[in-house]
């Protein structure tokens, strides 16, 4: 992974697609992209955010769609920066 983060950092400064990979949890190294405006983390098996997610500082639109997430991710955990967050077809689990 460390070489994505590498060539993401370098090149994209934009955006990320992660989508429809099955993922069930997300590396810590994710933090190290801290470039990413865009993040496309739908159409996966996410049950959670990983703690230090708010670490994405340039981060503003986030894409949760069609995932299974046991509740909606805490505003505290998500960076201060996001101006989009698309949660279409997502099932929480919990009620809020």
């Amino acid at each position: 992974m460390s070489d994505l983060i590498y060539f993401v950092n370098r090149w994209s400064k934009a955006r990320l697609d992660l989508s429809n990979l099955k993922l069930e949890s997300l590396s810590p190294e994710i933090f190290k992209l801290n470039c990413i405006k865009s993040l496309d983390l739908s159409k996966n098996n996410l049950a959670n955010l990983p703690i230090g997610f708010e670490q994405l500082t340039s981060l503003e639109i986030l894409d949760l769609s069609h995932n299974n997430f046991h509740s909606f991710p805490p505003i505290e955990c998500l960076p201060s920066s996001l101006k989009r967050l698309f949660s279409e077809e997502t099932k929480f689990l919990a009620s809020f």
